[in-house]
């Protein structure tokens, strides 16, 4: 056998000096699942961070009777320009079956 060194390559060269954090991020940026559930965990991160922002009623002020009330969409234009807004929900007793029913 001789002792000459066999030639490397650019990449070779590159992945032998890299630190093991390097080595696992690139190895990490291949899995694609694994790139979707970062970012879906760094939007989870986001909420968290923010829950005033996000957060859809008081913490402090609870109310027994909206329990029930459903979930309305969002509109995003009125009069045709950008103006978020959702309609007013009114929640009347009906007479025969005395559930609540619930008309925007």
């Amino acid at each position: 056998m001789s002792d000459q060194a066999l030639p490397t390559s650019a990449a070779e060269e590159r992945i032998a000096v890299a630190s093991n954090w390097t080595l696992v991020w690139w190895r990490f940026r291949k899995h694609h699942l694994a790139m979707f559930s970062a970012v879906v965990l760094a939007g989870l991160y986001l909420v968290v961070l923010f829950p005033g922002f996000f957060s859809t009623q008081n913490p402090e002020q609870t109310d027994a009777r909206q329990a029930f009330i459903p979930v309305q969409a969002v509109h995003l234009f009125n009069e045709g320009r950008l103006d978020p807004w959702v309609p007013a929900i009114v929640g009347k007793r009906n007479p025969v079956t005395l559930r609540m029913e619930w008309a925007a």
